[in-house]
């Protein structure tokens, strides 16, 4: 358990760095290139999932029974995100594709249509309104990890404490 929330706690400090990326507009990264942001966003949905899946601890009573219910759905809404835009290969951050009829003139008045097909938008981000309540939900469920992951690691220090070091250490 100690392994798990550790790699938790970590994961989301990387998601709140990621995020503070994407939230200041008026840095570096957002005049260099829109493919950077894209990556920021893309670090933070996928490291704050990870945070929550894949791992055994106890996230349920340390972390989401202590969220109000706007931060609960918050929660939910991030990790659709992920399925939606990042964990997919069509329709996902950096690439949308919409269904597109080309419509040309033809000789002696009117259109016809030429021709149907996908056309990509180009996605780098959904936002810094997003981005800020990702960031206030990521402040408050850190500290419950952070607390949780204390609490676990204290409780593993005792148990090794009570039996000998040679059979605590191994290798």
């Amino acid at each position: 358990e100690l392994q798990a929330v550790a790699g938790a706690a970590s994961d989301l400090r990387t998601a709140e760095e990621m995020l503070l990326n994407c939230i200041e507009t008026d840095t570096e990264l957002h005049t260099i290139c829109d493919e950077l942001e894209q990556a920021c966003w893309t670090t933070a949905v996928i490291r704050y999932e990870r945070a929550f899946s894949g791992r055994s601890w106890p996230f349920n009573s340390v972390v989401l029974d202590q969220l109000t219910s706007a931060q609960l759905e918050t929660h939910h809404f991030i990790r659709f995100l992920r399925d939606k835009l990042f964990a997919h290969a069509i329709g996902g951050l950096g690439e949308d594709f919409e269904v597109t009829a080309y419509v040309c003139p033809v000789y002696g008045g009117g259109f016809e249509l030429a021709g149907v097909g996908p056309r990509p938008r180009y996605i780098t981000s959904p936002g810094t309104d997003l981005a800020g309540e990702f960031l206030d939900l990521l402040r408050a469920v850190r500290p419950l990890v952070d607390a949780h992951e204390w609490v676990v690691q204290e409780a593993t220090r005792l148990k090794l404490r009570a039996i000998p070091l040679e059979h605590a250490i191994k290798g």
